[in-house]
């Protein structure tokens, strides 16, 4: 386990004790944190390369004073960010605008705008979870884009604290049904394990060649003592992971990175 010295700047942690530089294509699913998750990896990526961020299913535009998100088809899109050329800056771009939401490119999209074009690094929100931090995936999710070289999992802290009902929760009678909750019971470590390492669930879609982090998000809510069992207990029965994470993108903190074991 590495505790980093420096723990603030959460994206500036993770790109450092992870590798993220030499990814081109970063991925995130799950729910608790993703879109936080995806803006800060995306200011820093833009210090040195040329980044874009996107999705595969919709995200709101920018809400942090960076520029209007362009709206532009595939081949459209990878014409314009040629003419612009490699720079270190950031570009959101969706394919549409629906109602509040930008709604974003296909798997396969990706991949053509990552070959085509002269971005250093994309940076996709690959799932839905209506702002909670657990679900239950349907037949058709997480669009995880097949060229993604590394694949962020962000799961609540909350979740080991609060049992587990809609308020957490992304289809929670699903989950309840799935590992016979009582209510008010929390989720074991050894349910949640299961969930988050069942490859029809938190690791359907993930591609095997892709660097895989659980992100446990919201870890200001938890004791350090807490989060030294969660870290011990949780990661003894993972599977398919390369690394765990616990951090607080709203206190932009990184408490501990840890490697792990396929």
């Amino acid at each position: 386990m590495e505790t980093p010295s420096n723990k603030k700047d959460a994206a500036a942690v993770l790109f450092e004790s992870l590798g993220l530089a030499k990814h081109k294509v970063i991925s995130i699913t799950g729910g608790g944190g993703k879109t936080s998750l995806m803006s800060a990896l995306g200011r820093h990526s833009s210090r040195d390369a040329f980044t874009l961020i996107t999705t595969t299913t919709k995200i709101f535009p920018p809400q942090d004073g960076s520029p209007a998100a362009t709206i532009a088809e595939a081949k459209d899109l990878i014409n314009a960010l040629s003419a612009i050329g490699p720079s270190a800056s950031m570009v959101t771009a969706a394919k549409e605008k629906v109602g509040e939401k930008l709604c974003g490119y296909s798997p396969e999209e990706i991949a053509e705008i990552a070959s085509g074009s002269p971005i250093g690094r994309i940076i996709v929100e690959a799932d839905g979870s209506r702002g909670l931090s657990l679900k239950a995936y349907q037949a058709w999710e997480p669009p995880v884009p097949a060229v993604a070289d590394c694949h962020f999992i962000v799961v609540g802290a909350d979740i080991f604290i609060s049992p587990l009902s809609p308020a957490n929760t992304f289809r929670f009678d699903i989950i309840k049904e799935k590992f016979s909750l009582e209510p008010g019971e929390l989720i074991s470590f050894a349910n949640c394990a299961a969930l988050l390492s069942d490859k029809a669930e938190y690791l359907k879609n993930s591609p095997e060649h892709a660097m895989r982090i659980l992100f446990i998000n919201k870890c200001d809510l938890l004791t350090d003592d807490m989060m030294a069992e969660i870290s011990e207990r949780l990661s003894a029965l993972l599977k398919g992971y390369d690394h765990l994470a616990m951090g607080s993108m709203k206190d932009d903190a990184i408490y501990l990175t840890k490697e792990l074991k396929r």
